[in-house]
């Protein structure tokens, strides 16, 4: 049976999903908890409806997210609601409880063909049961909108309505008002045209916030033969977030909290060419994109008699720069491509000088901004394919080459780095017939980090891995299953292993054997196992003697069997879950020890049912009686519950 503390935790959320449930049929108080800002917010456009619960409770973390929406289109009138909910509750000596809540709710009156009249709702909700202020935030708004469309595809939507914003337990009050524009795919001349553009300004004094966006994309076909796609992308996001004000803050300026604003600004630019196949077996492509961010964060109120490195406002500045081009080829023996990319990255941290501030702490603030700066480098070259030997043997190919190289240009900072990255795949498969199949798999990676400076020098290292599977899979009419057996290693060296003593060059290998099998019993009635044990060793190694010594071996087993019954849509699983994972040390004579062992068994039972694509209930959980090493037992029960609803 589940212990008390778990009957009050499902008991708990059975309660709340009533509670939400009747909340969804009623939606008398909209709450919702976060909206993209940056993109249109009054689109009546929903081509789905669903309706989603789920319940997951593993370990001790306990989940509930629903998710309802609903979108109704007429001749004269279109509404639509998007509604999100998640909670989740951690156990621990307390109950550690938070909410999350997000709900946008609009309604269309279509007055002229031209002319449409709106009202639209937002509403969010966080809150924790920590007793902290800053554990609550709701916001609130009701527009009206007016949707015009003076041409065929352009649209122009003015808003403006009451808002309220609540943080850290304070309740301002405003008026949140602006424009929306959208073009759906004009053409002119052979040209495509979208775009959509939004202004945004949230007065709720003494905060204001604000919101400013543009997307323009320009896709043109030249000849028929080659695609060209332009796109730019503007947008500004300010948000003013109360601080907590100390005692100078509230004296001088007679205020009960400070002020923080956040303005980031994007500009993006990015092209790609698009050559496709026609006559020849070679297609190609090109991108390239650029984008600028500023993030300014600034403090509204500052006391020059009490300052600080934080007292100083700060800006972030970040350039990046990509280059991509891919070429594939395709023929009856061979499908590949082998693509290129280089991409740079700038970001400058900078402290704002204060008016009448003392120097020697605005030094000491650049400094500190200073060190954060960082540029960076990425060339990569990677190519895959498929070589159809006949068409019963295949091999699959991957190769990628990568370097990224850090810097920094602060001389207090010494994280400058090169890393150089190497992975190849081979995999052969083979088809005997319709019924079996089997696969080998070759796959090794090498990364070398190698640091500048001295100061970091001490962690250069190597890793190598490799990986060694091979499997099969059997489908007959009453039989199937699926095997696979697998081999890695992965070692760590340091490059100055010798002379730091400190630092010492570690391996991991591992034997892992899985199986998948089913048994078909009867018409509907089918026997299931599935299983896998891992065999693990760590320990020190020497990459030039190829020799180690071995400190901690893992043992990990896990097997579940289970009878499932399939009737019209439905189906009913039961049947045990065992695990178990046993670690062992090393005696100087190289003998296995059990350190500790960690049992896990007990029934399990699962549920689905699926009806015609539109509703999907899925259900697993399972019971399981723990013993550990210190034979402290302890029971504990697991559940997923998930519905989902398309209508």
């Amino acid at each position: 049976m589940c212990s008390s503390r778990e009957y009050r935790i499902i008991t708990f959320f059975m309660k709340r999903i009533i509670i939400y449930l009747f909340f969804l049929l009623s939606i008398v108080e909209p709450m919702f908890s976060q909206i993209l800002h940056d993109k249109l917010i009054l689109s009546t456009d929903i081509k789905k409806n669903e309706l989603s619960s789920s319940f997951n409770k593993l370990l001790n973390t306990s989940n509930y997210i629903g998710k309802l929406l609903y979108g109704f289109n007429s001749n004269k009138f279109n509404f639509s609601i998007n509604e999100n909910f998640k909670s989740t509750v951690i156990q621990s000596q307390t109950n550690n409880i938070k909410d999350e809540q997000f709900l946008f709710l609009s309604a269309l009156y279509k007055y002229l063909p031209k002319l449409n009249f709106g009202l639209a709702l937002n509403n969010s909700l966080y809150s924790g049961d920590k007793r902290l202020a800053i554990n609550r935030a709701a916001y609130f708004n009701s527009i009206v909108f007016l949707k015009y469309i003076p041409f065929r595809k352009i649209e122009l939507t003015p808003f403006a309505g009451p808002s309220t914003n609540e943080q850290v337990g304070t309740k301002d009050k405003g008026f949140i008002y602006g424009i929306e524009g959208k073009i759906n795919r004009l053409s002119l001349n052979n040209i495509h045209i979208t775009s959509s553009a939004k202004f945004q300004n949230e007065d709720i004094s003494p905060r204001k916030n604000l919101v400013r966006f543009f997307d323009l994309q320009l896709y043109s076909k030249t000849n028929n033969v080659y695609n060209n796609l332009v796109k730019f992308n503007f947008s500004q996001l300010k948000k003013d977030f109360y601080l907590e004000a100390d005692s100078l803050i509230v004296s001088e300026f007679n205020v009960n909290n400070n002020i923080q604003s956040r303005n980031e600004t994007i500009y993006i630019i990015e092209d790609k060419l698009t050559v496709p196949r026609t006559t020849s077996p070679f297609d190609f492509n090109f991108s390239g994109i650029v984008s600028n961010r500023k993030i300014d964060r600034d403090i509204r109120y500052k006391s020059l008699n009490n300052l600080t490195t934080s007292s100083f406002d700060t800006r972030i500045e970040e350039l990046k720069l990509k280059l991509q081009t891919q070429t594939n080829y395709y023929s009856d023996f061979i499908n590949g491509n082998i693509k290129i990319s280089y991409a740079q990255r700038e970001e400058n941290h900078i402290a704002k000088p204060l008016t009448g501030a003392n120097q020697i702490i605005f030094e000491k603030k650049k400094t500190i901004e200073g060190q954060k700066s960082n540029r960076s480098q990425i060339i990569s070259i990677s190519t895959s394919g498929i070589i159809s030997i006949s068409a019963n043997n295949k091999i699959l190919f991957n190769l990628f080459q990568r370097k990224f190289s850090y810097d920094t240009p602060s001389e207090k900072n010494f994280d400058d780095r090169d890393e150089l990255l190497s992975i190849a795949r081979l995999r052969f498969k083979h088809t005997f017939n319709s019924l079996f199949s089997m696969f080998v798999n070759l796959g090794a990676s090498v990364n070398h980090i190698v640091y500048i400076f001295a100061e970091r020098s001490a962690n250069n290292n190597k890793n190598r891995s490799i990986k060694f599977s091979g499997g099969g899979t059997f489908r007959g009419k009453n039989f199937t299953t699926n095997n696979i057996a697998e081999v890695s290693a992965n070692y760590t060296t340091y490059d100055f292993e010798d002379k730091i003593p400190t630092q010492k060059s570690f391996a991991f290998r591992q034997v892992a054997f899985k199986d998948s099998s089913t048994i078909r019993l009867k018409s509907n009635l089918y026997f299931n196992t599935y299983g896998y044990v891992k065999l693990s060793e760590q320990g020190n190694f020497n990459w030039k003697n190829f020799s180690g010594k071995p400190l901690r071996f893992l043992q990990e087993i896990y097997l579940e069997p289970k009878f499932t019954v399939s009737v019209r849509g439905l189906i009913f699983g039961i049947g045990l879950r065992y695990f178990s994972l046993s670690t062992f040390g090393y005696t100087r004579q190289n003998q296995k020890v059990l350190q500790s062992n960690y049992t896990s068994i007990g029934p399990l039972a699962e549920l689905k049912y699926i009806l015609l694509n539109s509703l999907n209930i899925n259900m697993h959980g399972y019971y399981e009686f723990i013993s550990p090493e210190n034979n402290i037992h302890v029971q504990r029960a697991n559940l997923y519950l998930a519905v989902n609803w398309n209508f």
